[in-house]
């Protein structure tokens, strides 16, 4: 059994920024409290926000890319390199702005990036690709 700690956070389940109250025992989040002291949420924390652990260390959960080898809807994929799979991305990006044009793109970035700093990068990489197209999901 390890060392346990209480971190004091912020839970990244959603735009909401709920203040937490987290137990760590060997890189696992323990038990999940909402945190009175938090100025906006006084200690609430909703289901999604008490499941964070479970959802972070799901089984299921994708931790590699895969690339699809049979057919749309078949459900059969491969583990690729990461740098395959940005290669090919990247490939794939090139050529739709040949074809169609940098404004044929629309980049899409989640309220996650945003709080964990992605945004200027995003913002630099879709000026250097020439798209005016941007999207970002805000909600719970």
């Amino acid at each position: 059994m390890g060392k346990r700690k209480i971190v004091h956070s912020t839970c990244m389940g959603c735009i909401g920024n709920c203040g937490t109250i987290y137990e760590v025992e060997n890189n696992r989040i323990v038990s999940v409290k909402g945190d009175p002291d938090h100025p906006l949420t006084k200690g609430y924390i909703c289901p999604k926000g008490m499941a964070i652990e479970e959802i972070r260390s799901a089984p299921e959960r994708l931790r590699n890319p895969l690339k699809r080898i049979g057919n749309k809807g078949e459900g059969k994929w491969t583990q690729i390199s990461w740098e395959e799979a940005i290669g090919q991305i990247a490939d794939k990006l090139i050529n739709v702005k040949k074809e169609y044009g940098p404004e044929a793109v629309v980049f899409s970035e989640g309220f996650i990036g945003i709080l964990g700093g992605l945004e200027p990068a995003m913002a630099k990489f879709e000026n250097l690709f020439g798209s005016p197209n941007r999207m970002v999901d805000l909600h719970i």
